[in-house]
């Protein structure tokens, strides 16, 4: 309860700044990575569902669709440099969007023009794999002796996609753990941003005439960034559903503000005259 007390003291509460001195660094730091902890734990738990959606629909439709793209029928060989398929070329393979598609012809030498009349993205040629790098067309090649030697068919793949189902039912708790690890990680690279934020916050304190040292301003920014981190993770949170966005700069502008608004009413209660 106490945690959530300094949250909010760290807000507003110019009682608790003017006390700021002389806390312990540890006491500051040790607020900040649990202030860090709640606004990933957060994030993550908002990813549940979108995490969960998505890849239950890239395991149950994408991975379907992509496996069966793949022709019963063929097989495709790479040896020495060299590919070989046991159909009539040239062949055709729709993807699973019904308007790309790769042709294999290993009987005709590349040639652009040859390629265009095929309409495809991709041409797996005699000695080479050449396809589209973007909307412009333009052509990359790549040397089928960097690729090694390997045969494919569909049996293989449907094999290769069934050792695999062990890792898809794990799929889920995996990404959430990664994005937990990476938020968090986030946070802490802002401890060296703070550095930079308390030397302006200890500017800020000069100009207002209030004594302090860089030390202490440190423990002040890891204090007054509450409200922006607050603020900044519920904008990236809710921003698929209501489109706010932030502006540049934001969170170091709102603490700013949190430091001259305590402070500033800290030396308004201070020139208050007492009553006789």
């Amino acid at each position: 309860m106490n945690f959530f007390n300094n949250i909010l003291s760290s807000i507003y509460n110019p009682k608790f700044y003017k006390s700021i001195p002389v806390l312990s660094f540890r006491f500051s730091i040790v607020y900040y990575l649990l202030l860090s902890l709640l606004l990933t734990t957060i994030w993550v738990l908002s990813l549940i569902i979108p995490v969960k959606n998505g890849t239950e629909a890239f395991i149950n439709n994408i991975i379907p669709e992509t496996v069966n793209a793949y022709p019963k029928d063929l097989e495709i060989s790479i040896k020495d440099g060299v590919a070989s398929t046991n159909v009539q070329e040239p062949y055709i393979i729709t993807l699973p969007n019904a308007y790309d598609r790769i042709v294999i012809d290993t009987l005709t030498s590349f040639n652009q023009e040859q390629f265009d009349s095929y309409n495809a993205i991709g041409w797996l040629a005699r000695d080479s794999i050449y396809f589209r790098t973007n909307h412009k067309g333009e052509i990359r090649g790549i040397d089928l002796k960097q690729v090694g030697n390997f045969k494919i068919n569909r049996n293989l793949i449907d094999n290769f996609i069934r050792e695999l189902s062990p890792i898809f039912k794990i799929a889920t708790p995996v990404i959430l753990t990664a994005a937990f690890i990476g938020i968090y990680f986030i946070y802490l690279l802002r401890l060296f941003q703070i550095l930079i934020l308390a030397l302006l916050i200890y500017l800020i304190l000069r100009v207002m005439k209030i004594k302090s040292t860089y030390g202490n301003s440190y423990k002040v920014a890891l204090h007054a960034i509450t409200l922006g981190l607050i603020i900044e993770a519920f904008l990236s949170i809710s921003h698929p559903i209501y489109s706010i966005n932030g502006f540049p700069f934001m969170t170091t502008l709102l603490t700013v503000l949190v430091v001259v608004a305590n402070y500033k009413s800290r030396k308004l209660s201070a020139k208050r005259p007492r009553k006789k």
